[in-house]
Formats: structure tokens, C-alpha cells, sequence
């Protein structure tokens, strides 16, 4: 379910720019910015480089890990997190095949959000991008996998907040008319 090549680029990325957290959390580790979690497995060459990750999480801890603010021993329970996220009233979304620059346009008959491609890049999804969520809120992240098992999660994607630049805003088609003629 994961791009392994392109989780370890990003993450790299991550790690120089900002702060990675890691949770021992079985099966495999839960790895997250502020923006996406992702399930991967233990063996993840990542985990390899002791410059990024000098020690790894004991079984439910979270570390973090910064180039800027180094390596620390603590961190929020990112499992719980999914966890509490599992228990609202969630509804299948899927991605459109419609973009702009870098985000991809979610729905379902309730809601429209966008998510970042680079995200769903990270993902080795064959098929649809159909994840998970809650249609009432508007900040609702996007949930990969089994929708009541958080140990068959294996994404959780932050939408994005889409800013157009003033000139360009009179060119942004009506999303429900776009997904009407996407669909169709």
C-alpha cells in the first residue's frame, strides 16, 4: 500500500525542513509530519540511517526527529489519534479526476476537499483513491484503509487549504457543476 522509494525521499525532505514523529505501533510504525500518517513496515530502509533516526521507538512510544531541533524521546500517541478519528461518522470519499497545481479534488455527495498529490503519491493505490471521512466537519483528514480497525489503517491525509491568487480566481470552475461533468 505504500510507495517505499517515495516515502523515504519525502520523509528525508521532511527531516532536514521539519520534524518527523515515529510511533512503535504493531504492526509496523506509524511515521508522520503534520500533514499525513503512514503505516509502514519495520523494515523500511529509512529507519536504517542513524544520522535521521539514531534510535527507534520502543513499543508505544512516539519519538520525534528534526535536523532543526534534533532527536527527543517524546511525542503525541499518533495511534490514538486514528483511533478517536475512527469513532466519528465517516463516509467513503474518492478523488476526482480533476487538479489544480498540486491538489487533487475530493468528494462524495456531501462534501468537496482537496488533498495534495504529493500525498497520495505515497501510496501505492492501484485502483480509485477511496478513503474515509467525516463529511460533517470541514478539517477532516482523509483515512486510508479499514474504517473501523486502526491496525488496518495505513494513511490518514490532512486536506488542504486551497488559496487563489486573486487574478486566477475568476478562471476556478463551480466545483458541484465540475464533479457533475466529471462524473457523467
Amino acid at each position: 500500500m505504500i510507495n517505499e522509494s517515495a516515502v523515504n525521499k519525502y520523509f528525508k525532505k521532511v527531516w532536514k525542513e521539519g520534524q518527523i514523529l515515529v510511533e512503535n505501533s504493531d504492526p509496523g510504525y506509524l511515521i508522520s509530519d503534520i500533514n499525513i500518517i503512514l503505516r509502514v513496515s519495520k523494515d523500511l530502509k529509512l529507519f536504517n540511517d542513524r544520522a535521521l533516526f539514531p534510535e527507534l521507538p520502543p513499543e508505544n512510544k512516539c519519538y520525534s526527529y528534526s535536523k532543526l531541533r534534533g532527536f527527543q524521546k517524546d511525542g503525541p500517541k499518533i495511534e490514538e489519534f486514528m483511533r478517536n478519528l475512527l469513532k466519528e461518522e465517516l463516509a467513503e470519499i474518492q478523488a476526482t479526476p480533476w487538479r489544480y497545481e498540486d491538489a487533487v479534488l475530493m468528494h462524495n455527495n456531501e462534501k468537496y476537499l482537496f488533498v495534495n498529490q504529493q500525498f497520495l503519491n505515497l501510496l501505492n493505490l492501484v485502483t480509485t483513491h477511496i478513503g474515509y471521512n467525516n463529511t460533517k466537519r470541514t478539517d477532516s483528514p482523509v483515512i486510508y484503509g479499514d474504517s473501523k480497525d486502526v491496525k488496518k489503517v495505513f494513511a490518514v491525509i490532512m486536506p488542504l487549504r486551497i488559496e487563489f491568487i486573486k487574478n486566477n480566481y475568476s478562471k476556478f470552475p463551480n466545483i458541484p457543476e465540475l464533479i457533475t461533468a466529471v462524473t457523467l
